[in-house]
Order: C-alpha cells, then structure tokens, then sequence
C-alpha cells in the first residue's frame, strides 16, 4: 500500500515519456555500438603490440600506477 501511494506520488504523470526516453536511449546505443566496435578493432589492429611484450600483468601494474599518480596530481591540483 505504501508502495503505490510513493509511486502515484513520485512517478512521472505520463507514462509515455518514461517508453519513449527508454527507446531512445536503446536505439542510441544500438547506433554508438555500431560505431565504436569497428573502431576499436581498426585501433587494436594498428596498435603495437605493447602488452605482449611486456606481459599483461605489466601492463596492469603500470595503467593502474598512471591511474594512482593521475589522481594524486587531479587531487592536489583541485586544493590550490
């Protein structure tokens, strides 16, 4: 009973905007994915082969490490 007097009182007064934004957003993620897919596989396949040199693992460590140092600097640099 809560339930129903929360969702009368909260929910959109037209139901159709909430199917229509919801198709919009399925059908512009249809069409994003039809874009981006290709792409990255165009970019893996020019890529150098960076990861089998070094080993994922490597790899890994040293994104994660960049990540750490970005968000010290981000953090240090927001405070001045």
């Amino acid at each position: 009973m809560v339930f129903l007097f929360l969702w009368s009182r909260l929910a959109l007064p037209a139901s159709g905007i909430l199917f229509y934004v919801g198709a919009v957003t399925f059908v512009l993620g249809i069409a994003l994915d039809m874009l981006n897919i290709p792409a990255q596989t165009m970019m893996q396949q020019q890529a150098r082969e960076v990861a089998d040199i070094l080993g994922v693992e490597i790899v890994m460590y040293i994104l994660a490490a960049a990540m750490l140092v970005f968000s010290w600097w981000a953090a240090r640099y927001s405070h001045r």
